[in-house]
């Protein structure tokens, strides 16, 4: 079955503009998964005092029912980057879950998350909150002028080590390790 990019479909059909001959083809049949606009968005922020217990709700949350659009990590040094707050440091980890539907499958969200939600978040709040972390790494270099940027592409089983790796080589070189990262889609 060969999958057709929708903006080259008129190379599909007429061929290459420079050699087309004026072949006609006729599409007797297209298949389109459509995914409807979520009625209401919540993000259900859960705090962790470790990245242990972050990842083991992260873990939670996969292997359950729940179908999350996605799930977010944020360390305390990135909350301080996004927030601009220094007392987020002690707040500890947080992960972001949001999520979509009805209000009866937002309260089963609420319900599920039990005692590690800290705050939902919804409406403008909440598109502002996703707006910082899509613009994290410039955050990062407005904040300080000798920042370093990595990206790490780990299995979801290796996010801990990965972390944990990351954090000591920071300590060890005094720099503070500021992490965020999709650590589950639904």
């Amino acid at each position: 079955r060969e999958v057709i990019v929708l903006h080259d479909i008129f190379t599909f059909v007429e061929g290459p503009r420079d050699e087309s001959y004026g072949t006609v083809a006729v599409i007797v049949g297209a298949s389109f998964k459509l995914f409807p606009v979520p009625r209401r968005t919540r993000t259900y922020v859960c705090g962790f005092e470790n990245l242990q217990g972050a990842l083991e709700f992260r873990t939670r949350v996969l292997h359950s029912p729940l179908s999350p659009l996605t799930l977010e990590i944020v360390s305390p040094h990135a909350e301080v980057v996004i927030g601009g707050d220094a007392e987020a440091m002690q707040s500890g980890w947080r992960v972001l879950l949001r999520a979509s539907g009805s209000d009866a499958v937002l309260a089963r969200y609420r319900e599920e998350v039990g005692g590690a939600l800290t705050r939902e978040i919804n409406d403008a709040d909440e598109e502002r909150l996703w707006r910082k972390l899509s613009e994290f790494s410039q955050s990062v270099f407005t904040k300080a002028q000798n920042a370093m940027l990595v990206r790490l592409d780990v299995p979801p089983s290796e996010i801990g080590k990965a972390v944990t790796a990351a954090e000591l080589a920071g300590s060890d070189n005094n720099f503070v390790v500021a992490t965020i990262g999709r650590v589950g889609i639904g």
